[in-house]
């Protein structure tokens, strides 16, 4: 068996795995370069092109990604995060809500980044990188 095939065949049983997980299924397997779109079908039954690389990065159904969440929705993944969502209203995945994380530190931030691009506290996320910094310069000495 050649590393070629190998890798092939990776990569299609962990897009299978991943559309299987959400319910869904990769419609064909003929191509599966990470740029070539292939056809996908959601658990809804929503058909769409996306390419394998995308769906290896957790972007899935865009129809069903543009359904309305609300509110409890946010509220809940700031809770998984230990924080809480300010903001009272949902309108849309791309209009900004303001967030609390669980050291107190408030920001506003999409919906979409928070859910699709897994972003939470920027300002915690610095005071990591700092400490991180500052771990690696102390352990050059």
């Amino acid at each position: 068996m050649t590393t070629r095939f190998v890798a092939r065949s990776r990569w299609i049983a962990a897009v299978r795995e991943i559309a299987a997980r959400r319910g869904g299924a990769l419609l064909g397997e003929r191509d599966l370069r990470s740029r070539k779109k292939l056809r996908w079908r959601c658990a809804q039954g929503h058909e769409w092109l996306r390419a394998s690389g995308d769906i290896l990065d957790d972007r899935w159904c865009p129809r069903c990604a543009d359904t309305r969440l609300g509110i409890a929705e946010m509220q809940r993944m700031a809770a998984a995060h230990g924080g809480s969502c300010i903001s009272k209203k949902y309108v849309d995945r791309h209009t900004h809500l303001q967030w609390e994380c669980g050291e107190g530190h408030r920001w506003w931030a999409r919906p979409s980044a928070v859910r699709d691009q897994h972003t939470w506290c920027p300002d915690c996320a610095h005071e990591a990188r700092r400490a991180n910094l500052q771990a690696m310069a102390r352990d050059r000495r």
